[in-house]
């Protein structure tokens, strides 16, 4: 689970911190000698985030899933004080 306060620097774009929530799932996947198939995540948003920045997260998401070739294959999102995306590799 990933928090805009305590795991995303300030001068890290939406972009990136769509990419991140993705590849650190990536990494977690990696590390016990597993091959991904498919990605899950949940994202609390803040009403501070407007849909530009949305949308900006789902391009990071996205790249990274095509790179890797890990398709993402479901999620859910609520409202939250703080951005925070919660993420899971099936692999």
């Amino acid at each position: 689970m990933l928090h805009r306060k305590t795991d995303f620097p300030k001068s890290m774009t939406y972009f990136q911190i769509g990419w991140m929530s993705f590849a650190v799932n990536l990494s977690d996947i990696a590390s016990m000698g597993c091959l991904p198939v498919g990605y899950l995540f949940s994202i609390g948003i803040p009403s501070s985030i407007n849909i530009k920045q949305l949308k900006s997260i789902a391009n990071g998401m996205e790249l990274c899933s095509n790179i890797y070739s890990t398709p993402i294959i479901g999620g859910d999102t609520d409202i939250h004080n703080e951005l925070t995306i919660s993420g899971t590799i099936i692999g």
